[in-house]
């Protein structure tokens, strides 16, 4: 069956006003204000490619930050860091990101996070309903609100690593006009779900991977 090709959408922010890159975070779900924390000394530079199911923002800070989400949001986070430490905050716990060390979390729990001096990273925002659309399929049953990551990821070597690697590679490809064609994406998309499924641990783990080998994954 032939893949409909996602519309890339791209766009950027850079500078040190605060407003405007709580405005560039936000979503029609959810607002974001963000608070600088040395007075003077934040200064951010942000890029996001939209891809139909996935959207990746590339983010550099300078300076300490504390940003805040208002409500709940309707995507899976996975937060991929090159440089620097960050806090996210969590509805219950917060969770330590820093280079080799991910975090995947469901916006639903996300309160915001804390950057320490200068920090960047990779976020890759998923549709939570896309995500358990496709392992209701594998499984043949509806998975529904029981469906959730273990929210650490070591990226520093196995399929951790090569989410990472597979998420950039998307990034600089979406964000380079004249680069892969659109047609493309549809299938590396598919590529970071099947392997964030497949591979990172989630409540449904065990269930896939039952007979001690991976169950088909998707199309």
């Amino acid at each position: 069956m032939k893949k409909n090709s996602p519309t890339i959408i791209r766009a950027a922010e850079s500078g040190n006003d605060p407003d405007r890159l709580a405005h560039f975070l936000s979503t029609s779900a959810s607002s974001v204000t963000v608070e600088p924390l040395d007075q003077g000394k934040l200064s951010f530079r942000c890029d996001m490619v939209s891809l139909g199911p996935m959207t990746l923002i590339k983010a550099a800070y300078e300076g300490r930050m504390r940003n805040t989400r208002h409500a709940e949001g309707d995507k899976l986070l996975v937060v991929l860091p090159d440089e620097g430490t960050a806090n996210i905050r969590g509805l219950s716990e917060d969770f330590a990101s820093a280079p080799g060390k991910g975090v995947i979390i469901d916006a639903v729990h996300n309160r915001g996070f804390d950057i320490a001096e200068r920090r960047r990273h990779l976020t890759v925002a998923v549709d939570r309903t896309e995500m358990q659309r496709r392992l209701s399929v594998i499984l043949e049953t509806s998975v529904g609100d029981n469906f959730a990551f273990h929210p650490e990821i070591d990226l520093s070597n196995g399929a951790g690593c090569l989410l990472g690697q597979l998420a950039n590679f998307i990034f600089e490809g979406g964000s380079n006009i004249a680069s892969l064609p659109p047609s493309v994406f549809a299938n590396l998309s598919d590529a970071f779900f099947n392997l964030a499924l497949g591979s990172l641990q989630h409540s449904f783990s065990d269930r896939l991977h039952a007979g001690g080998r991976p169950r088909h994954l998707a199309k």
